[in-house]
């Protein structure tokens, strides 16, 4: 259930989303190149926001999942991968012994980039950007890249870069002739298809799911909501993602969809102590912009929640529609880290007219006789808090936060969710 609705709102999304074989990815740095494949110049992509100087945000071939082998990027990856460079970050944590394997490791690396890109291209190459990054990478000779003024601020990072050519808007992994050899690549990926338990189509079944990026407490390199890996948890001789069957597409729109709801300015997300929450309508809905500001306003922006709630009582007064009369479903997905996987806190299926009549009876319930110094209606967090150890978010009880949003969503019977 919970990946068919999430499958659904990656359709529903589809326009703004990434297409299978591809994803958003922050790239801090750009090589732009001439059309011999030789260095111009250094494209420094970041906002000037030092807390959160994550560069912009490109569509790029989706990134291979990593685990202790090499494995390549197309077109994109890291200093290592694309230029075959330890970064000064990552050569200040190690010593001289260990230095040297790393840097025997980033030369397999480098290999392993232009390997990737000769198999997705094979010669002859039509594509100039292709054969400008090809020609680049191969050639090594990097003397003008680490002369740049741009060139210690690339040493210190271990985010990726990408290359575009000199005079081009977009990024050469962003070219037609890049964008129709991975959709080919995904097409001809797989000659044996079996029946996918999200979708219920013959698709190639995926052995490893995307990572999902963006929950609290959770590594940075990302988590699985779905995996096995180890003999308990496999049967019948089957391995990883075949002991339950989801096709490729059903796991790249799934983790799509729920990596968009947690991004870092989604407003379709809550974060409670150490749990992360999202929600989403099965069809758009006002509630879904709504349901943080009732609950758990902007600190930046303390009014728009108050503004939320007062829109909740009065939309009868002002002629809008109530959403107490919506019958739009309503999910919610409360998640945990667990090491390299996320737990499932919460999942709780309801319409927004139940929820909004539930959270208006909520706020009912809390009026007091108050200071007028005091919020008119008190968020989420002030109440976890208030029961919290030393009044501390960090010390809200983990099963706390889960069951105070399921009290805003009545439980509803199994066939009704199905």
């Amino acid at each position: 259930m919970i990946l068919q609705t999430l499958c659904d709102y990656y359709r529903r999304q589809q326009d703004e989303l990434p297409p299978p074989g591809f994803e958003r990815k922050a790239i801090l740095f750009v090589i732009v190149l001439d059309r011999d494949g030789r260095f111009v110049d250094i494209e420094d992509t970041r906002d000037g926001n030092k807390k959160r100087d994550k560069g912009r945000l490109f569509v790029v071939p989706q990134g291979v999942k990593r685990t202790s082998g090499v494995a390549a990027n197309l077109l994109w990856d890291g200093l290592g991968y694309a230029l075959g460079v330890v970064s000064e970050a990552r050569a200040a944590k190690l010593d001289a012994v260990k230095l040297e394997k790393e840097r025997e490791r980033t030369r397999e690396a480098n290999l392993a980039f232009l390997q990737h890109i000769r198999n997705v291209f094979p010669a002859p190459i039509d594509d100039e950007g292709v054969r400008a990054t090809l020609a680049f990478v191969e050639r090594g000779d990097f003397s003008e890249v680490f002369a740049h003024p741009l060139w210690p601020e690339l040493n210190k990072t271990t985010e990726s870069l990408s290359f575009r050519l000199d005079g081009d808007l977009q990024l050469i992994c962003q070219r037609e002739t890049v964008r129709q050899a991975v959709m080919a690549t995904e097409h001809n990926a797989a000659a044996v298809r079996n029946r996918c338990l999200v979708s219920g189509n013959l698709d190639a079944i995926a052995r490893l799911h995307p990572a999902i990026k963006g929950v609290r407490g959770a590594q940075s390199s990302g988590a699985n909501l779905f995996s096995f890996n180890f003999a308990a948890a496999c049967s019948h001789g089957k391995e990883q993602g075949q002991n339950a069957p989801v096709g490729e597409y059903a796991a790249f729109a799934y983790t799509t969809a729920l990596n968009c709801l947690l991004r870092a300015d989604s407003r379709q997300k809550l974060l409670v102590g150490e749990d992360t929450f999202v929600f989403w309508a099965e069809r758009p809905d006002p509630a879904e912009e709504l349901f943080a500001d009732w609950l758990q306003p902007d600190p930046d922006d303390p009014a728009r929640g108050v503004e939320a709630v007062k829109a909740l009582y009065e939309a009868p007064k002002t002629g809008v529609r109530p959403l107490d009369e919506d019958d739009t479903r309503f999910f919610v997905l409360g998640l945990a880290p667990n090491n390299a996987r996320l737990a499932v806190r919460l999942w709780n299926v309801s319409t927004v007219r139940e929820l909004t009549a539930n959270i208006r009876q909520h706020f009912d319930d809390l009026a007091i006789v108050r200071s007028p110094r005091d919020p008119e209606y008190l968020p989420l967090w002030r109440l976890l808090v208030a029961a919290a150890a030393q009044g501390k978010s960090a010390n809200i009880p983990p099963p706390l936060a889960g069951e105070a949003l399921r009290a805003f969503s009545p439980e509803r019977p199994i066939r009704e969710l199905c």
